[in-house]
């Protein structure tokens, strides 16, 4: 940036003084009357939106702190590839040789301002102010009705005193400081969360700014790339909030008082007036989403029988005994061989299907796998007296071994925890990083069974059972869907983003989807797609692409859209 932007830039390098009247932040250059017309002519420049240059130091760290920068290279970013969510200059191309969705940044930037994702941050900026708001408003009406409590309780401990002695003053004076130190705890508890809130209605106010900022005088370019850093603070900021939710922050807090049962006839042997504790009500308050209630009407006006369905290219695996398969973030693939004899091992996968390398888990066995991070994938092993999960890194292939209390088989990962299907018990939570039991659903399911979750919800089909259910991660049933004629020995279970269900159907050779609701099917995949007894599967939700493995040797991509 040009710390000189009172002098045209221009005219400075010819050794001529002329003050500046504008400022162009893809020359970033400041320009004369003169400059900025002949710069408005030139094919390079004329597209470039200027900015008065009084505005410039208003709009310094609103939109000229925008960098375009390549930090590596010290060129500017002309291109954006989709597969690593990654800008690119002209030399950091040559890393992403084999990526085939590298876009122009100034064909992608153009038209951004209309666009549905500028839409979606502007709207998610008016959701944070909105939810703050509302969140002050309800943890000042907790402040309010906080002190009212101590004075109730106060209140039954004055009826309590006249039927007792002495003693009574000095217990009177332990609860009282009991009950200061619960509604300090409270009240700073409560100021805690209204300081992080104002803190965060600032910034939110701040972003906003930015963003009127960017609508007005920002370049298609400074507008794709600051939208960039506004999704990833506004995703920061919903998380903030949602935590507040999850933690109790926002809950209703009472001051209870709980009489001791013997203290009226055995007021000489009594210790303490009760039990002072702060009870918090959980509250109805809901996030406003602006976003949710679109994708919802979205979500209406799609069906399963609006699923079109692209065949993308096959991949020979070279496996023959396939029970999991998983998307790396990448977008590489990672294929399990679970053989009856024989060595047990993952197989990574390029895009484009293009074998990357082999990772044999000897002695240990290569059942289903779940991606935990860019690199690692978990596989479990369920051996006899040996249950354990494998922690591995497709890129140097380390292995760490994460030892259980019973065997898994099918695997799913959030927020640190594993959840599988084990033999007997059901579906189990594990502690990822001790191997610990954390909770068990108890569900009558085969081993053979397959789990994935979506959205607060699992999704289990049963080949021995013949049955896709969905239930919360309480193990309460949402729906059941059982059909013999439909579906027959189901082997792999995947969701996708807006709740549709595809399950493999092992003696069918076909793969069906189920709507979000349990109540609606219809076959998407057959044998004449290439599939022979599939078994795996699974949904890129990023990309919306799916996989789906034979039993042995074939696996096959395919891009997923809704037809309009």
């Amino acid at each position: 940036m040009d710390s000189n932007h009172k002098s045209c830039s221009i005219c400075d390098r010819r050794h001529i003084s002329k003050p500046s009247t504008d400022w162009c932040s893809e020359c970033n250059q400041a320009l004369c009357t003169d400059c900025k017309e002949y710069h408005s002519l030139l094919n390079i420049s004329r597209n470039h939106m200027t900015i008065p240059i009084a505005k410039y130091d208003e709009l310094r760290t609103s939109i000229l702190s925008i960098g375009n920068i390549c930090e590596d290279h010290r060129e500017r970013y002309h291109l954006y590839c989709q597969t690593h969510d990654k800008l690119l200059c002209h030399t950091c191309i040559e890393d992403h040789s084999e990526c085939n969705d590298i876009k122009s940044i100034d064909k992608i930037a153009k038209n951004i301002k209309t666009s549905e994702s500028f839409n979606e941050v502007r709207m998610s900026l008016e959701d944070l102010e909105t939810n703050i708001d509302k969140m002050i408003l309800e943890v000042q009406s907790n402040c309010t009705s906080i002190k009212d409590c101590p004075e109730i309780v106060s209140h039954q401990m004055c009826e309590i005193r006249t039927k007792i002695n002495k003693h009574l003053d000095t217990l009177d004076i332990r609860l009282k400081e009991e009950l200061s130190k619960h509604k300090n705890v409270a009240e700073n508890d409560m100021q805690l969360t209204l300081k992080h809130l104002d803190e965060k209605k600032l910034n939110t106010a701040r972003k906003q700014t930015q963003m009127e900022d960017i609508t007005k005088y920002a370049s298609d370019v400074q507008t794709f790339l600051g939208l960039r850093s506004l999704s990833s603070d506004v995703i920061a900021d919903e998380s903030f909030l949602r935590s507040l939710l999850e933690n109790g922050s926002l809950d209703k807090v009472k001051i209870e008082f709980e009489l001791d049962e013997s203290i009226a006839s055995f007021s000489n042997v009594i210790s303490k007036f009760g039990l002072v504790q702060l009870k918090k009500i959980p509250g109805n308050f809901c996030l406003e989403s602006q976003k949710g209630k679109q994708a919802q009407t979205i979500e209406k006006l799609n069906t399963i029988e609006d699923i079109f369905v692209k065949f993308v290219h096959s991949i020979t695996t070279k496996a023959d005994s396939i029970y999991g398969c998983e998307f790396l973030p990448d977008g590489n693939i990672v294929i399990c061989n679970y053989p009856t004899s024989g060595i047990d091992y993952i197989c990574v996968f390029n895009s484009n299907g293009s074998s990357l390398k082999t990772i044999p888990v000897q002695p240990n066995y290569a059942y289903d796998v779940v991606a935990m991070d860019k690199h690692i994938v978990a596989v479990t092993s369920p051996r006899k007296r040996k249950n354990r999960i494998v922690s591995i890194n497709t890129q140097n292939k380390e292995m760490t071994i994460i030892e259980t209390e019973h065997q898994c088989y099918s695997v799913t990962f959030n927020d640190g925890k594993f959840q599988t299907i084990s033999s007997n018990l059901g579906i189990i939570t594990i502690d990822a990083k001790n191997g610990k039991t954390m909770s068990t659903i108890q569900i009558d399911l085969s081993w053979k069974a397959s789990l994935t979750s979506f959205e607060s919800k699992l999704y289990v089909c049963d080949p021995i059972l013949n049955t896709v259910s969905c239930c919360d991660m309480e193990g309460n049933n949402i729906w059941s869907f059982k059909d013999d004629a439909v579906i027959k020995k189901p082997g792999g279970i995947a969701v996708d983003g807006m709740g549709n269900v595809y399950v493999t159907n092992e003696d069918m050779h076909n793969v069906i989807v189920i709507s979000p609701d349990g109540n609606q099917t219809r076959q998407l995949l057959s044998q004449s797609d290439g599939l022979k007894k599939p078994r795996a599967i699974q949904y890129n939700r990023r990309q919306n692409r799916l996989m789906v493995a034979n039993n042995s040797e074939k696996a096959f991509l395919f891009d997923i859209s809704h037809s309009t």
